[in-house]
């Protein structure tokens, strides 16, 4: 009987340290996920519309760069720049004060975004729009995964050419 017993005591005890040696491992594949997520990615604009305009993203630098910076649980942080010239008018899109919060799940595709970017746009050094705007994530449109960073932003900007509200779309893929 006490062997019986002694048996099943490791048996069982085997299990439950099984179980913790799992689950620790499954915190450490998570915690690395993170980490390959975040960092800065390069690459381009692929498709750009604004203000119902068909696609401008030739009008983008050939190279944007946007960071990812880890705030922990699956949430990150967006930084970056956009800059174009269209004529005479300069156009400024503003991402760099990390306003922007991605959320990811475990796949890293991104599941919602919540946030403000700023844009200005100047006409010979005069502001015709200097305005923050508020930033959502279509869900199933955006991942970061694999040192690669698909992300659809869209962007509706209250306060836009002579007051009138209008949405910008910019779509980005880059690589780490």
């Amino acid at each position: 009987m006490r062997k019986l017993f002694l048996m099943l005591a490791f048996i069982a005890t085997s299990l439950f340290t099984a179980n913790a040696q799992v689950n620790g491992f499954n915190n450490v594949l998570f915690a690395q996920g993170s980490e390959k997520v975040a960092g800065v990615y390069t690459g381009k604009i692929i498709h750009a519309y604004m203000n119902k305009k068909k696609d401008v993203a030739y009008r983008f630098q050939d190279y944007v760069n946007f960071e990812l910076v880890d705030r922990g649980g699956g949430m990150y942080a967006l930084r970056g720049i956009l800059e174009f010239q269209a004529g005479p008018a300069k156009h400024e899109i503003d991402f760099s004060d990390e306003r922007v919060t991605l959320n990811t799940d475990a796949n890293g595709n991104i599941i919602s975004a919540t946030g403000k970017g700023h844009i200005r746009v100047s006409v010979w050094k005069q502001d015709w729009v200097n305005s923050d705007f508020t930033v959502t994530v279509p869900v199933g449109t955006s991942y970061a995964r694999d040192g690669v960073l698909n992300l659809r932003l869209e962007c509706d900007v209250v306060g836009g050419v002579l007051g009138k509200p209008y949405k910008a779309i910019f779509e980005f893929n880059g690589n780490k």
